[in-house]
């Protein structure tokens, strides 16, 4: 028979070992969800869709504070959801509280056109920044255009001076040769000689484009999990 005399205390030993071994897997699945975090982020970085979107995405590690476990984790998750969504499966998108989905071109862009300071909400965009707004009447009111269809401008509508005043511009609602059953608006000043500046297309519905790829970061990330929980088995660092 085989005696040992062990000095110390075990328990205090063996809880040190699983204290260590928890810190170590709870950093492996914390730069797991850091780097997939920040490949979601860079997918709607790179994509344009904005610094709103690209912030939405969060991250919360578990447990939290100072409490240990063998079995820690995290979630990734959005806080505009359906737009982000929208950007995975490539949803269609449709008008709410007209018959057009309006989308602002180059011209009205560089007008000043294509963004708003106002949030969906009514009130400012956070961080004195703006959010992507295509205003075909406020685009009418500032550059003092009447708008009016390919019909109406035909008929000599908004061509000529008012009672009292100067000609007005005018903005004039085309059919789109290029997409069936939308228009075109594009603006036409006095004095140009006929050259119209196109604004804006008028859409029934249209498809979000799919820009972000979560199951490619999904894949990248169970991998590095994989790698990372190996590394803190072995003893790596936390």
């Amino acid at each position: 028979m085989i005696t040992m005399n062990i000095e110390g205390d075990l328990r205090d030993a063996i809880a040190r070992q699983v204290d260590g071994l928890s810190d170590r897997l709870a950093g492996a699945v914390r730069r797991t969800s850091e780097s997939a975090a920040g490949k979601l982020r860079g997918q709607t970085r790179a994509a344009g869709l904005g610094a709103g979107l690209e912030k939405a995405w969060r991250m919360e590690t578990y447990p939290q504070g100072r409490r240990r476990t063998l079995r820690p984790a995290a979630l990734i998750y959005s806080r505009s959801p359906v737009l982000h969504e929208a950007f995975m499966e490539g949803a269609a998108i449709v008008p709410r509280r007209s018959r057009f989905l309006v989308i602002a071109l180059d011209a009205a862009i560089k007008m000043g056109f294509g963004h708003t300071s106002v949030s969906r909400k009514g009130g400012a965009v956070p961080g004195e920044r703006k959010r992507k707004a295509s205003r075909l009447d406020d685009a009418a009111e500032a550059l003092r255009a009447d708008i009016v269809s390919i019909s109406q401008a035909r008929k000599g509508a908004a061509i000529g001076p008012r009672k009292g005043g100067a000609p007005r511009a005018r903005i004039v609602l085309f059919p789109s040769k290029a997409r069936p059953g939308a228009l075109l608006a594009v603006l036409f000043r006095p004095g140009e000689g006929g050259r119209g500046t196109p604004l804006f297309l008028l859409l029934r519905a249209t498809r979000a484009p799919r820009l972000l790829d979560f199951a490619a970061v999904r894949a990248q990330a169970m991998g590095e999990l994989r790698t990372n929980v190996t590394q803190a088995l072995e003893g790596g660092s936390a």
